[in-house]
């Protein structure tokens, strides 16, 4: 009778038998971990926070607007849970006539938010269209800042008190 050697195991072999796990994780809480995650999207950091109800839209279908130069966002349409900080944050609409309460950043002058005034501007957006809402700390028609909001797509300004007619 022929003898069959015996099969060293291999470091392979022991890979295939082992699951692997985290190291100082339980195999329990991994399997926790791992069903919390598995539902979680990691949003992309350049695109826009969605504002309108409903599937998402092409890009040709909503206007974005983002947080210009010293501008800070306190809500969008009344909605204070849309907030946004100077040349940071976009956000993606529906086309037509929008409210933004906008206020310096306080990063800007070095001192806090509450100093300054809120002010609200009204604006209509075109699908497909970028626009940029900026605060300049220079006064301006009476007001010790002035809000600039221009149509990138355009180069357009929309609203500029600064501008010289």
């Amino acid at each position: 009778m022929k003898t069959v050697p015996k099969r060293v195991a291999t470091q392979r072999d022991s890979a295939r038998r082992e699951p692997r796990r985290l190291p100082g994780l339980p195999p329990a809480a991994a399997l926790v971990l791992a069903v919390l995650l598995g539902g979680c999207q990691i949003r992309d950091p350049n695109a826009p926070v969605v504002v309108y109800d409903g599937p998402a839209r092409a890009s040709g279908e909503v206007a974005v607007v983002e947080c210009g130069f010293s501008a800070r966002i306190l809500a969008i349409d009344g909605n204070g849970d849309f907030r946004g900080q100077a040349m940071k944050d976009r956000f993606a609409l529906l086309p037509g006539k929008h409210r933004f309460t906008v206020t310096l950043a306080p990063e800007t002058v070095g001192e806090p938010a509450a100093t300054h005034r809120v002010r609200t501007v009204t604006f209509r957006l075109e699908a497909g269209h970028v626009y940029d809402i900026s605060v300049f700390n220079q006064s301006v028609d009476g007001r010790p800042w002035g809000i600039v909001v221009t149509d990138r797509t355009t180069n357009d300004d929309l609203i500029n008190p600064y501008r010289t007619l």
